[in-house]
C-alpha cells in the first residue's frame, strides 16, 4: 500500500444540545493501480462543509473501490 497524504476528518454531530466535533487524523492509502478494465464502484456524494472559521464550501464526495 501507497500512502498518498494524511488529513483531517471532521465529523459534526448536530445535537439538541449543541455542536459535537469528533477530529482523526488517517493516511489515505490505495494498492496497485489497476491496469486494462477492471470492475470498479464509484460512490459520489455532493455535500456542503464548513470550515471551523466559518467558510463554506460545496464539494464532490468521490470514493473508488475497484476490484483487485
Amino acid at each position: 500500500m501507497r500512502k498518498l497524504f494524511v488529513a483531517t476528518f471532521m465529523l459534526v454531530i448536530l445535537l439538541s444540545m449543541g455542536v459535537v466535533f469528533a477530529a482523526s487524523l488517517f493516511p489515505f492509502t490505495y494498492g496497485d493501480r489497476p491496469i486494462g478494465s477492471t470492475e470498479r464502484v464509484v460512490y459520489q456524494q455532493p455535500m456542503v462543509m464548513q470550515d471551523l472559521n466559518g467558510t463554506i464550501s460545496a464539494v464532490m464526495v468521490s470514493i473508488i473501490v475497484w476490484k483487485g
